[in-house]
């Protein structure tokens, strides 16, 4: 009686033994066919701010952008709107706009409006273009020479087709060479965003499908939609 009470407990534990193998085996292999997961990238913390000075064609960018409190971020940027004054005011506006934001910001854009630009004349044209011309000195040593950041100038806007004089067109050329030889001279302090090319036909008027209207030379969807490349090109060319 004790020797089949022996057999069967050794029966009982060989089962045992033999199912927990078994189970093992299984476990294993199933650790062995999970597929490998990748790892996630982190969301940078870390961008670079962008302080844009400009008026109704800049706070028309950041709308189409549908930024929040006038922030935008995009791709390990964060821009933030500043607004400025028109001329005579638009220096002494910026220099507020500047001093007021963190002493994070790396890179300062600046644009002039398209009212900015005068072409009744080539005296008027070329009078107005030689102020515009000392805008861009002030802004740039204020920018570069006090602060210490990169500038981007936007080039000449263009204006619709009923708006636009031979002597317009003349002012926006000779502002736009401008911009090109004063970067040229100052290289990794000054950079041009070609707004002009991207937005204006081959007889410098603004193009008919990215105006407002044919009576309003402030871009439309498409327009500042044409702009976005670009532009976000060219600052990822200046990420420290």
């Amino acid at each position: 009686m004790q020797r089949r009470k022996t057999l069967l407990i050794v029966l009982m534990i060989t089962v045992l033994f033999i199912s927990l193998s078994a189970c093992s085996k299984k476990e294993e292999a199933t650790v062995q066919k999970k597929p490998a997961t990748k790892k996630q990238q982190s969301t940078p913390t870390n961008t670079t701010s962008v302080l844009m000075l400009g008026r109704s064609v800049m706070g028309g960018w950041f709308s189409h952008w549908n930024a929040e409190n006038n922030t935008y971020k995009h791709d390990g940027f964060t821009l933030y709107y500043g607004e400025i004054e028109s001329p005579p005011d638009i220096i002494d506006s910026a220099r507020d706009r500047i001093d007021g934001m963190n002493p994070n910001v790396k890179i300062v854009f600046f644009k002039m409006c398209f009212v900015d630009f005068a072409g009744g004349s080539r005296e008027e044209a070329r009078d107005n273009m030689n102020r515009n011309k000392g805008y861009v000195q002030d802004i740039y040593d204020i920018v570069v020479k006090e602060k210490g950041q990169k500038l981007i100038v936007g080039n000449a806007l263009p204006q619709v087709k009923q708006d636009t004089t031979e002597d317009l067109v003349w002012s926006h050329l000779e502002y736009n060479q401008f911009l090109s030889d004063f970067a040229a001279q100052h290289p990794g302090q000054v950079y041009v965003f070609d707004e002009y090319g991207v937005l204006t036909d081959a007889n410098g008027n603004l193009k008919p499908e990215y105006a407002q209207s044919a009576e309003d030379s402030h871009p439309n969807e498409a327009g500042y939609s044409a702009m976005d490349a670009p532009f976000f090109d060219l600052l990822a060319t200046l990420n420290p």
